[in-house]
């Protein structure tokens, strides 16, 4: 099984290496009409391509075709040899025979003569002496076709004679025979002459001037017009009874240039009662065809952008665009949507190209393909130019460098480095943080406990400070109690029980920071102007009694235990000279207001609203206060 498959796949290679030495690829496109002759192609020369193939690689007669050969050398002999005066010999027209221009033994006529002849009229007699006058002999001229066969690809092609009258050693293709046509397509004189309806040869010493027709049908001349068509040019036609009635023709129309060659044809004159001559008739069939349904397209414009490809170490940018270098004209049916039709495919030399990009410089190809198939390739060209940058390049030979072993290494040993220096440094900074933030800690800590301290003992100091003021005030409290008391046991009432001591509210001496210009009571000073006896007495006689009638209104007195303040109408602090009492008494009473006159009813204090706020005291620790708990 092994080997059967093996023999397959040796056989498809060969067939694929064999068909890629020719030109031609054997595609036939739908709508062609039926041909009915063994072999046909329809190749247009200005697209190069093929049309329509029939049996291109099968075996056939050469038969007229072989003529071409013949005139294909004749003409390159003319080309170095100019035209030549031949003298016909019985040994050139021994083997003559069919078609004839009636060549004499003995006539001395021009070469180019027997180029018209051999090509308009399609004689056999004028081949015979072109091959004897170019090769010396016939044999000679026979190798030397068989040599440009070769020369020219036409490997499947044997010649035996210069006419191609019917013999078994002689075989060709269809595609041979093109590649023929298509070499005698570029020699001009050849498609001068071919397209000549008729042509006259000049008189020679054996015979007057001779006229011949072309041979051809589809060319136009006077007594055949069936197969007429306008702008036709050559190439041959004839019949053999092997190889069948044969003919290669172009025609250029319109801007086309089709050629179409029929072999192994038939005359059916007899059947349709007139002339139908099937090879005429389907070549002209293949030539209206594809003139009809096909044309030169264009398919790609020049500069149309194919692709983007990525540039390493380019200045500013990092991809560059390819576009055709050139533009491609196919021939594609007329009613072929090339946008849907026409697809391509980009092929370039790398992936990433390396700056600096010249413009204009070819970096890839484009392949395009109409309906699958390859129609075209053209070249990819850079858009612009694109410049090198310098600091890339450096940067690309550190990376180069650094991409071989040891120095892979090194550099991961000083990447390692680096990364545990950067680490130590961030431990060191990240504990003398820490280290700062103790310390600040505890500077403040430290600061707190001073100030704490600091108002510590100023608090103590202002507690000891209030403590000896308080201590001042009840001393002086007390001094003034003990002087009204003193009084009130030098009274007599008092004494005897009739009488109960004054109440100890009055101040004698008032510290002076509480003391008031206008409000402050000075019992002492007025004590020392007079005898305490006198004091006394004055005191008594002045206090109203319950025995007149009036009231008698007890001492106020403050919560902390102070006297209060003295009236408006208090002696003390009145304009007076010093050592004297006042006028009316001169003395005070125990709650520390001045005696009104002789017989004046005292003032009566008016009762207190319970709501009315209470008197502010100040207290030396938090300031001023209200009574009120």
């Amino acid at each position: 099984m092994r080997k059967r498959l093996a023999g397959i796949l040796s056989g498809l290679l060969a067939a694929v290496f064999i068909l890629s030495l020719f030109p031609v690829s054997a595609v036939s496109y739908e709508g062609a009409p039926e041909v009915g002759s063994t072999a046909a192609v329809v190749y247009n020369l200005g697209a190069e391509e093929a049309l329509y193939t029939k049996n291109l690689d099968g075996r056939l007669d050469p038969a007229t075709f072989t003529k071409l050969m013949t005139a294909l050398l004749a003409f390159e002999y003319r080309a170095k040899n100019g035209n030549v005066t031949v003298t016909v010999t019985e040994e050139m027209l021994s083997a003559a025979g069919g078609t004839s221009m009636r060549l004499k033994v003995g006539e001395v006529i021009p070469f180019d003569s027997l180029l018209a002849g051999l090509v308009v009229q399609n004689a056999n007699d004028a081949a015979l002496v072109i091959a004897s006058t170019v090769g010396g002999n016939i044999m000679s001229f026979v190798e030397q076709m068989n040599a440009k066969a070769k020369q020219l690809g036409m490997n499947n092609t044997y010649y035996a004679n210069p006419t191609g009258v019917d013999s078994a050693a002689m075989f060709t293709t269809m595609r041979d025979i093109l590649t023929l046509c298509k070499a005698l397509y570029r020699v001009n004189d050849f498609m001068l002459l071919a397209e000549n309806p008729k042509i006259s040869i000049p008189a020679t010493n054996l015979s007057i001037q001779r006229a011949y027709t072309n041979k051809n049908a589809l060319v136009p001349y006077s007594y055949v017009t069936d197969y007429y068509m306008e702008g036709v040019r050559g190439m041959i036609a004839g019949y053999t009874p092997r190889a069948g009635y044969c003919v290669a023709t172009v025609r250029e129309h319109n801007g086309n240039k089709n050629l179409v060659i029929v072999s192994g044809g038939v005359d059916r004159s007899e059947q349709k009662n007139g002339t139908d001559i099937s090879s005429y008739r389907e070549a002209k069939a293949l030539m209206e065809w594809a003139e009809a349904n096909f044309g030169i397209r264009r398919v790609m414009e020049q500069g149309t952008v194919a692709t983007e490809q990525k540039v390493r170490l380019a200045s500013g940018v990092d991809h560059m665009i390819l576009v055709t270098g050139e533009g491609l004209e196919k021939l594609l049916p007329l009613n072929a949507d090339l946008a849907k039709d026409v697809t391509s495919k980009v092929r370039v030399e790398q992936e990433v190209f390396t700056a600096p990009i010249i413009e204009g410089t070819t970096y890839g190809n484009l392949d395009v393909y109409y309906r699958g198939e390859l129609i075209g390739t053209l070249p990819l060209v850079a858009k612009s130019n694109i410049g090198l940058s310098r600091w890339l390049v450096a940067w690309d030979a550190v990376e180069s460098f650094f991409s071989q072993g040891p120095a892979r290494v090194i550099l991961i040993m000083v990447i390692c480095a680096v990364v545990f220096y950067i680490i130590s440094l961030i431990v060191v900074v990240i504990v003398q943080y820490n280290r700062r933030n103790r310390e600040k800690k505890q500077a403040i800590k430290e600061m707190m406990q001073i100030e704490d301290q600091r108002l510590k003992k100023v608090r103590q100091e202002e507690r000891k400070a209030n403590q000896a003021r308080m201590r001042k005030m009840r001393s002086a409290l007390r001094a003034g109690f003990r002087v009204l008391q003193g009084e009130s046991e030098a009274d007599p009432q008092v004494q005897s029980g009739k009488k109960k001591p004054a109440p100890s509210k009055a101040v004698a001496k008032v510290p002076e920071k509480y003391r008031n210009s206008n409000r402050a009571v000075q019992p002492a000073a007025n004590a020392s102007r007079r005898p305490a006896g006198a004091q006394t007495s004055a005191r008594r006689s002045e206090r109203p009694s319950a025995k007149n009638g009036a009231p008698q209104r007890k001492p106020e007195v403050y919560r902390t235990g102070r006297p209060s303040r003295p009236s408006s109408q208090s002696t003390v602090g009145s304009s007076r000279p010093a050592g004297k009492a006042p006028q009316n008494s001169g003395a005070v009473r125990p709650n520390g207001r001045a005696a009104q006159k002789n017989n004046a009813r005292p003032a009566v204090r008016a009762p207190q609203n319970k709501n009315a706020p209470r008197p502010v005291r100040r207290d030396p620790r938090n300031g001023p206060t209200t009574g009120k708990k």
